[in-house]
């Protein structure tokens, strides 16, 4: 349970991918502005809005989404009610503020061994959506300024929502 939670959590953040200037709270001293990177209003460098909503036409709900380099990102964590789809501690009422969790890893019939669910993981994102592959989260990394996970992952957190736990 415990690499669950670790897994979910490190997804989340990369989920929850929100353009933040750096707090100051962070060890992290470097010269990145995320102004540059995702700048709040008009277009990138490929023309595509830099911020904005879209409607699953599933279910009807609005999420944002925001452009990083050339990269189109989810700004919130999916909350679609797909078949064996959770909310956080089972509790219905936390699904609005943090989405819902997928289980996508099932076990190879042939091989006992556990698998990715990619037939899952499609029918769970939104029409024209995708799950991430590999490379595009190292392009990711790259456009948040490079190979220091803690770093990225503070450039990419929400500026509110999270709890001290010392």
């Amino acid at each position: 349970m415990n690499n669950f939670l670790k897994l979910f959590f490190s997804c989340a953040v990369l989920l929850l991918t929100a353009c933040t200037t750096d707090s100051g709270e962070s060890s992290v001293v470097d010269d990145f502005d995320a102004s540059v990177v995702c700048p709040a209003e008009g277009t990138n460098a490929y023309g595509m809005l830099n911020r904005g909503t879209f409607v699953d036409e599933r279910d009807g709900q609005e999420y944002k989404y925001t452009t990083i380099g050339d990269q189109v990102w989810m700004a919130e964590n999916l909350n679609y009610n797909a078949v064996g789809s959770i909310c956080q501690g089972k509790d219905e009422s936390k699904c609005e503020l943090y989405g819902r969790l997928y289980k996508y890893v099932g076990q190879d019939r042939n091989t006992g061994r556990d698998t990715i669910n990619w037939d899952f993981i499609d029918s769970v994102c939104p029409p024209g959506w995708h799950l991430p592959k590999l490379a595009e989260w190292e392009l990711l990394q790259s456009y948040m300024g490079g190979t220091d996970s803690m770093a990225v992952a503070s450039r990419l957190k929400s500026e509110n929502g999270w709890e001290n736990s010392n």
